[in-house]
């Protein structure tokens, strides 16, 4: 059975307890430092050691990383670390920096669907909160609603969709982001007709790795339904 490091972001506990229910020594760390830590953001996995003998709940990631044979890092936000420790010949699974970009960064995300010709609905950047709402006014006039969707970041302000100026500007005092509004940056795109489409894959290097989960999204609703395939 192998060591393995689960770097996590407190999403994914039943993904290292599936790995400890097979006898895999499973060390698990939550990135959950902040200047004031609190419990909660460290505690996703405690108590698991009685049920799974072989997981084992660290506080530091670099305690994780000493005692693994291999790392797993279940989602974004860690891309560097992982190509870091990839460039240093650790065997790592996981988001690395160009599969990060995709995830975080929008206008490369965007950028790049367009010259691959991945069909996209048109859209627009903005940089600054007054500069979004010229860029959501110009768009309204054209659509019926727009997508807002900040760059990078999510807690504060997921997609957004706004039929009016008055809406987005609720949103955003909503948001508490007024101190840097003009520090942001955001995509605009024009809302289209039909299903959005997810797809879910692993890449192992060379290929994708079955089964797929594909997922159709019912537009606005914030409703998936996901198929393995």
């Amino acid at each position: 059975m192998a060591r393995i490091a689960v770097i996590d972001s407190g999403h994914y506990l039943d993904f290292a307890l599936i790995l400890a229910s097979k006898g895999h020594d499973v060390y698990y760390a939550v990135d959950w430092f902040r200047a004031f830590p609190r419990v909660e953001d460290y505690a996703t996995g405690m108590g698991y050691e009685k049920a799974y003998p072989s997981f084992h709940k660290v506080i530091d990631p670099g305690i994780a990383l000493s005692n693994a044979e291999y790392v797993v890092f279940t989602d974004v936000g860690l891309g560097h670390l992982a190509s870091f420790l990839k460039s240093k010949g650790v065997r790592v699974w996981g988001a690395s920096i160009p599969a990060q970009l995709l995830e975080t960064d929008r206008f490369f995300m965007d950028s790049l669907m367009r010259r691959v010709r991945v069909g996209r609905p048109e859209s627009q950047y903005a940089r600054g909160f007054q500069e979004l709402r010229r860029v959501v006014a110009d768009m309204l006039a054209k659509y019926p609603r727009v997508a807002v969707k900040m760059n990078v970041f999510r807690g504060n302000m997921e997609t957004q969709l706004v039929s009016d100026l008055r809406e987005l500007d609720v949103i955003f005092s909503q948001s508490n982001l007024e101190p840097i509004q003009d520090r942001l940056s955001f995509l605009v795109e024009g809302e289209t007709d039909g299903v959005e489409w997810g797809v879910d894959t692993y890449f192992d290097g060379e290929g994708f790795v079955r089964p797929y989960a594909i997922s159709p999204e019912a537009g606005g609703e914030r409703t998936c339904f996901v198929r393995l395939v």
